[in-house]
């Protein structure tokens, strides 16, 4: 098997074990279907929880009291007029660093590696495009979740994206090292209806997916092919933050047809249910299990929670730090730049997605996965897995 580091892990943590069986995995697999997510990233680097990585790329907002990029991009969730500029002034910054600065990064390049001579297909909600610098063949990745290159009117006013290269470096070049706020001509707005520009990223009801769907016939086509061969599910850094779109699913996958595999990879999240036998394994580290994994994921998901409600109560304390700044004539105000998301996505959505059956799942980019077995889900995020 070639030498591939999914997991950041020093060779020292490695599970020989699980990395010898993975390999007959490999060997023996007809078809390679992976799931990526931002767990694959922070194992490059890209890491939405680690306060160095965030002090380093984003100092004037960490100087305000934020300690991680999913602080940041929690507390400027959503777009306000009152907080147009400094919301820009974070987003400019995390569009630049988490999507066009970095190369493909390491992790990425030996997976591309690994998959070269297979039958594959990639399921990414990573919306940092390093899935799309490996010079892979782009029909074969689908990534229903957006992506940090592309904005969309916040209304929208039409099912259109726009790039936004131009946009980002308009708003950037007049910034100086401790400016939080950009200048108001450089808000971008839409060419149509002149409301705001924002992320296409699954955040909420507005989210434009048009150019995301093409790639799902191609994802319902490859498991239609694949799932009654052998079909090994590799999944790469996938947590609760949106599980509808790749972890139950893949459980489900390996569930209901037998020859199907299951190797999850994640640093700290890589429970596998019981019921899958010795069809799924699992690799981590830094975490010990006491109890079952059924106690392991519930666990796994109340820390995620946890997270996230002490990074909203970090942004508010962070704008009560920046009152003093003028935008757009007025005072910002502490908590203005938007609502604290529900850590797995739409509260609504989960009454009905996320249930053991799967029966009531509402997200129309996985409502034909259904016939699989599957159980889809809203999956609103930023991007964050």
């Amino acid at each position: 098997m070639p030498s591939t580091n999914l997991c950041s892990e020093p060779p020292t943590a490695v599970s020989p074990e699980s990395l010898e069986r993975l390999a007959v995995w490999l060997d023996e697999a007809e078809y390679v279907l992976v799931g990526m997510g931002a767990g694959l990233s922070a194992s490059a680097g890209l890491n939405y929880v680690d306060p160095d990585f965030f002090r380093r790329h984003f100092p004037v907002h960490a100087a305000l009291g934020l300690r991680t990029v999913w602080e940041a991009v929690t507390g400027f969730w959503d777009i306000t007029p009152d907080t147009r500029l400094a919301y820009w002034g974070y987003w400019a910054r995390h569009i630049r660093v988490m999507r066009y600065e970095p190369p493909a990064l390491p992790p990425y390049v030996d997976l591309a590696r690994l998959l070269r001579g297979r039958d594959w297909f990639i399921a990414s909600t990573n919306a940092d495009g390093q899935a799309r610098k490996l010079g892979l063949d782009e029909a074969r990745i689908y990534t229903p979740q957006g992506d940090y290159a592309l904005f969309q009117c916040a209304l929208p006013c039409r099912e259109q994206v726009y790039d936004n290269r131009a946009f980002v470096d308009a708003m950037l070049a007049p910034l100086g090292e401790g400016d939080t706020l950009i200048r108001e001509e450089d808000v971008p707005r839409c060419p149509h209806c002149g409301r705001f520009l924002v992320p296409n990223l699954r955040k909420d009801e507005h989210f434009v997916d048009a150019l995301h769907r093409e790639g799902y016939p191609r994802y319902r086509d490859f498991l239609e092919r694949a799932a009654g061969g052998r079909l090994l599910l590799l999944e790469l850094g996938v947590g609760f933050n949106t599980p509808g779109i790749i972890r139950y699913p893949f459980e489900h996958l390996t569930e209901k047809f037998p020859a199907v595999r299951l190797a999850r990879i994640n640093l700290t999240q890589a429970a596998v249910p019981p019921r899958l036998g010795d069809r799924a394994l699992r690799h981590r580290r830094g975490f010990k299990a006491v109890g079952g994994d059924e106690q392991v994921g519930k666990a796994e998901k109340r820390s995620a929670g946890n997270r996230k409600n002490a990074g909203r109560k970090r942004y508010v304390e962070a704008h009560r730090r920046v009152e003093v700044q003028r935008v757009g004539g007025r005072s910002l105000q502490a908590g203005k730049s938007g609502t604290r998301p529900s850590p797995a996505g739409n509260p609504a959505c989960l009454r009905t997605c996320h249930t053991s059956s799967g029966s009531g799942a509402e997200y129309r980019g996985h409502r034909r996965l259904l016939r699989f077995g599957l159980v889809g889900g809203c999956g609103r995020q930023t991007g964050v897995e």
